[in-house]
This record gives C-alpha cells, structure tokens and sequence, in this order.
C-alpha cells in the first residue's frame, strides 16, 4: 500500500473486531518491490508486537532481489531432493471430525481456485512448491 494510506489508516481507530475481520492470506503478490523507508517502518511497528516477557525472541532478516532469489532457488531444490522438515505437523489424522471438514474443505477451495483438480498429483505439488518461492514477494522476512 502506498506510503500516505499506511500512515492514514494507522491513525484510524479499528475496533478489534475490524481488525479481525480485515485479515487476509495472501497466496500472491506483484513484483514491485517495497520501498526501504516502508519496509524500515514496518519493522519498527512489528518491534512493538507483544513477546512474552517482553523478549521479543525473533531475529529478522529482510530479503530481496537476487538473495531472495537464491534463498527461493535453494529450497525449492531442497523440497525437490526431499530434503525439507516441516515447523509444524502435516499429519493429516490430528484434525479428527469438523477440524478434519474445515481443512478438506479448504483445501477444496484452494485448488479449486487455482485450478487443479482433487486428483491432479503433480498439480498439487506444484501449488505446494509455490511457498518455497515466497508466492512471488519480491522481499522476505
């Protein structure tokens, strides 16, 4: 968002429910990078998040350009040997009942919006691969 609407709409008082309700996932982005100033004040902001303690225990790096490009590259290879952990659990038998409908039925929307078919094994996979490329962001954090 351009940099005048970021400062009005963080002057603006959102309820939290407006604040709830206006989160999103992103699942693409444009190519246009992010200006540093931008990019400087959204790291400030993010420092005041809320740690336990206050020990604010995250390390951020900011990439882009030809690093991220490099970073993209080496994971999408280290998926495609295998070579990938997750952080958290793929499996599929710790969402019993309607955790298990909300996760098939999101899944449904998913790869229906992209297109690619319940069966389409390759298809999916290449869905899959598109986190390792960042969905396109031209920066990572």
């Amino acid at each position: 968002m351009p940099h005048d609407d970021h400062k009005s709409a963080r002057s603006a008082a959102m309820t939290f429910s407006e604040v709830v309700c206006a989160r999103h996932s992103h699942r693409d982005f444009l190519p246009q990078p992010v200006d540093d100033p931008i990019l400087q004040e959204i790291l400030r902001e993010a420092q005041q998040s809320a740690s336990s303690c206050n020990t604010q225990p995250w390390d951020v790096h900011v990439v882009s350009g030809a690093t991220r490009d490099r970073l993209a590259d080496a994971l999408l290879a280290a998926h495609a040997a295998g070579r990938m952990t997750s952080d958290f659990s793929w499996d599929e038998t710790a969402f019993p009942g309607i955790f298990d409908d909300r996760r098939r039925a999101q899944g449904a929307i998913y790869y229906g919006n992209l297109g690619v078919a319940r069966g389409d094994v390759g298809g999916r996979a290449a869905a899959s691969a598109k986190n390792f490329s960042f969905f396109g962001a031209p920066h990572v954090a």
